[in-house]
């Protein structure tokens, strides 16, 4: 048994990779989050068919939410028995702040030696660049990637530390608007890569709750 972790891109369909469309088109069932930008992508490209929505609970106890994952795969496990390849898609990149993750770790503790493949998708800071027409780093430049839900102190290190960085999540906090006066340029992006919806603004007051990234650049 396989789970293939698919990251779809920023939700262009046009911006997910080709091994992403194969797997799922060899898929015996694919789970969707309900109504996701992941979702939409996908459907682009597989006909009708078995499909498993599955809830991620946006709690911070992190046994709550596993527990709730667990129980959910349980309710199909009739359905991953007679399954050789579960397919999951994610808008992004498979690997980066994944809901991935909690779904292989509840999977394993059905089938421990379940099967894992990850499939990469374009990260929402390149699209955001691409957008901008901007470069992101160059030469010896160190770039880092920050969560705005992140501990300040870890916040402050990698302002630090970095010539370039992208904050996501931006309205989570505004700990990172401290060192706006130590970077140059700085600008923000809304729906990075989705068609139709997709803007770039150097304004930073009023930023989506998922949906927007920052990218400072010394």
């Amino acid at each position: 048994m396989k789970l293939v972790i698919a990251g779809t891109g920023p939700g262009n369909p046009e911006l997910i990779s080709f091994a992403a469309v194969h797997y799922a088109a060899r898929a015996d069932v694919i789970i969707m989050q309900k109504d996701s930008i992941a979702e939409s992508v996908i459907r682009e490209y597989i006909t009708p068919r078995n499909v498993i929505y599955i809830t991620f609970p946006m709690v911070y106890n992190s046994s709550e939410r596993d527990n709730e994952i667990y129980s959910q795969l349980q309710e199909h496990r009739a359905i991953w028995d007679k399954s050789s390849i579960i397919f999951f898609p994610v808008l992004g990149d498979a690997v980066l702040y994944s809901t991935g993750q909690y779904l292989l770790g509840a999977f394993t503790k059905i089938y421990p030696s379940i099967e894992s493949i990850f499939i990469p998708g374009i990260s929402a800071h390149s699209v955001a660049c691409a957008c901008a027409h901007k470069f992101l780093a160059m030469r010896d430049e160190i770039f880092s990637v920050i969560p705005a839900t992140a501990a300040s102190e870890k916040i402050s290190s990698v302002m630090n530390s970095s010539d370039v960085v992208a904050v996501y999540k931006p309205s989570a906090n505004d700990y990172w608007k401290k060192y706006i006066p130590s970077f140059k340029n700085i600008f923000r992006v809304d729906y990075a890569g989705i068609p139709g919806k997709e803007r770039m603004t150097y304004d930073l007051s009023e930023p989506d709750k998922y949906m927007s990234i920052v990218i400072m650049q010394k």
